[in-house]
C-alpha cells in the first residue's frame, strides 16, 4: 500500500470525507465546519508524487488543527508537518546513499513531487540552518549532500 493510501485511510477512519476533484482550481483544499463535518479535495490529475504531497499537505492542516483567520500561518504549520512525515531527515540520507545524485532522483527516490522536497529542503534550511547534524551523517541543505564524519564519504560523490 503506498503512503498517500495508509494516510487517506487513516483520515477516513477519523472522519475526514475524502474526494478526487479540483475544487477552486487548487491542487488540493481542506475544509472543517463548525459541525465537525471535515473534507479534503485532492486534483484527480496529478502524478503520484504530488498526490502524495498534496494529500500530506492537507492533512498538515487536519493534524495540526488549523486556527480560523490564520492562514498563512497554518500553511506554513501544514507544510511543516508533512515534510517531517514524508521527508525525515534519514530519507535524505538513504536516497544519496543509494546513487541518487540530484533533487530530482532524490525526490523520485523518497516519492514526493521535487517542489515538494525543495520546499522541505527550505523548511530544514529555516529549522536547523545551513547543515544539521544526524547520527554520523551532516546534512547540507544547498547544496544537498551528506557526510559521514566515521567514514569520512560524501554523497552524491564527487
Amino acid at each position: 500500500m503506498e503512503k498517500v493510501e495508509r494516510l487517506e485511510s487513516a483520515l477516513y477512519d477519523r472522519g475526514v470525507d475524502i474526494v478526487r476533484q479540483c475544487y477552486q482550481g487548487l491542487k488540493g483544499y481542506y475544509r472543517s465546519y463548525p459541525d465537525g463535518y471535515t473534507f479534503m479535495a485532492i486534483s484527480p490529475g496529478l502524478t503520484l508524487a504530488e498526490q502524495t504531497s498534496v494529500t500530506y499537505h492537507e492533512a498538515g492542516h487536519y493534524c495540526t488543527m488549523q486556527e480560523p483567520g490564520q492562514e498563512s500561518r497554518n500553511e506554513s504549520r501544514a507544510d511543516r508537518w508533512a515534510a517531517k512525515k514524508l521527508v525525515p531527515v534519514q530519507s535524505l540520507i538513504d536516497a544519496l546513499m543509494n546513487g541518487r545524485r540530484n533533487l530530482y532522483d532524490v525526490a523520485e527516490h523518497i516519492g514526493v513531487s521535487e517542489n515538494f522536497l525543495y520546499k522541505t529542503l527550505d523548511i530544514y534550511q529555516k529549522a536547523h540552518g545551513d547543515y544539521l547534524g544526524h547520527g554520523e551523517w551532516t546534512v547540507w541543505f544547498r547544496p544537498l549532500m551528506v557526510h559521514n564524519y566515521m567514514t569520512d564519504k560524501v554523497y552524491p560523490a564527487e
